[in-house]
């Protein structure tokens, strides 16, 4: 298994989930 492609495909979905977060908090003060 390559680790490099795990930790990225994690990364990014980290990320995905953080910008939703952010996304939603933005919605929610406006």
């Amino acid at each position: 298994m390559d680790w490099l492609l795990v930790k990225v495909s994690s990364f990014r979905s980290l990320l995905l989930c953080g910008a939703e977060w952010i996304l939603k908090q933005v919605q929610d003060d406006g």
